[in-house]
């Protein structure tokens, strides 16, 4: 609990120190004043996300915590150690992206080219990550957390291969807020969201840490399939 204080603590403090900077050195008063109500409109289904993916990234573990014993927990945990650094240049790849395919929505047809390039890009990451910790996974999983995390690294073999699904994803998702579809987008999120736990639920009494994994695997792909057939479900937001 006081790790948390000081942390939220540490947090309001960075966040109020860049404010005031912010006000200092580069604010400029508008010339005309902002609309509070139609940009929280705006920005809703964008909160709505954080919620929804904040939810769906920790159901893992909460799932385990009910169904299996402090050991597996750990060994998830262990192996999405390396999930969550393979995500860092992905999503800070996406960070950039997204004012790039904001900037060619009236342009069809660069939009669909940028697009799919990053798509193979991203593809490409994914099945490089994939591979790579499928062919060093015990040796990493011995060299950071020691030999007693041994079992992990069938976890993680199968964990790796979230991210290949992850990233497409989320340059799907991207590709659907550019189209002013994000009502869309976390219709999915939230059945993804159904969809892990009962995938969870079978698989973690079964095959434990191993069992969450798959059960993020087949959920992650199962909702780029519903965003990259989008436009044949003919659904509207």
């Amino acid at each position: 609990l006081l790790a948390l204080i000081v942390n939220t603590a540490t947090s309001a403090g960075q966040l109020l120190a860049a404010w005031m900077i912010y006000r200092w050195r580069f604010y400029v008063p508008a010339k005309t004043r902002i609309r509070l109500v139609p940009m929280l409109r705006a920005a809703y289904p964008f909160a709505i996300a954080a919620v929804l993916a904040a939810v769906q990234s920790r159901l893992n573990i909460i799932l385990l915590e009910r169904a299996a014993d402090a050991s597996e927990i750990g060994y998830y945990a262990a192996a999405l150690r390396f999930v969550e650094a393979g995500r860092l240049l992905p999503f800070a790849f996406f960070d950039a992206l997204f004012p790039l395919l904001a900037s060619l929505a009236e342009v069809p047809a660069q939009l669909e080219r940028v697009f799919r390039q990053t798509l193979v890009a991203l593809l490409g990451f994914g099945l490089l990550f994939g591979v790579g910790f499928a062919i060093a996974g015990d040796w990493l999983i011995a060299l950071v957390f020691g030999t007693e995390f041994a079992p992990a690294a069938d976890v993680l073999q199968v964990a790796a291969w979230i991210l290949l699904p992850l990233l497409l994803k989320g340059g799907r998702t991207l590709y659907w807020y550019v189209q002013r579809r994000e009502g869309y987008v976390n219709a999915i999120t939230l059945l993804a969201i159904f969809i892990q736990v009962a995938l969870a639920l079978w698989l973690i009494p079964q095959i434990g840490a191993k069992g969450a994994a798959l059960a993020s695997l087949l959920t992650e792909t199962v909702a780029f399939l519903l965003l990259w057939f989008a436009p044949y479900l003919r659904l509207r937001t």
